[in-house]
């Protein structure tokens, strides 16, 4: 995980490393508002807590992109994943620059979900009665 952290540099993203589930959810229950993480990198082999709950749980608080990272998976695996609401799914070995490119596509897709979201609310405070 340290090596494609390396790789997350050349798309201006710094990696926190952290160890458990647990961890990963109390550092994004920490953020209000405008999330701080623009991306969540969850190995399968995290400890603490099964992914699809990991999923779920972050799920309840946060749109940040979640791509799962796994060293083998079934098709049904990655399926339940992403239809719990995980973004990407890839499997081990990746190539590092492909990691890096997904990254930045889920960033990407984290400052569209912002944008459209901020464009609502200022809609709604322009809204009048007739």
């Amino acid at each position: 995980m340290e090596t494609l952290g390396m790789y997350l540099e050349s798309v201006e993203c710094q990696p926190v490393f952290v160890g458990d589930g647990r961890e990963i959810l109390e550092k994004l229950s920490g953020t209000d508002g405008e999330p701080e993480y623009r991306a969540v990198v969850l190995d399968t082999r995290i400890r603490e807590m099964d992914i699809h709950q990991m999923i779920r749980r972050i799920r309840e608080n946060s749109a940040v992109p979640i791509i799962i990272l796994a060293p083998e998976s079934e098709v049904a695996d990655r399926i339940l994943a992403l239809n719990l609401g995980a973004d990407d799914y890839i499997t081990e070995p990746v190539n590092p620059m492909e990691f890096a490119a997904r990254v930045r596509v889920s960033k990407a897709t984290i400052s569209r979900r912002l944008q459209k979201a901020r464009g609502i609310i200022r809609r709604s405070m322009l809204c009048t009665e007739g």
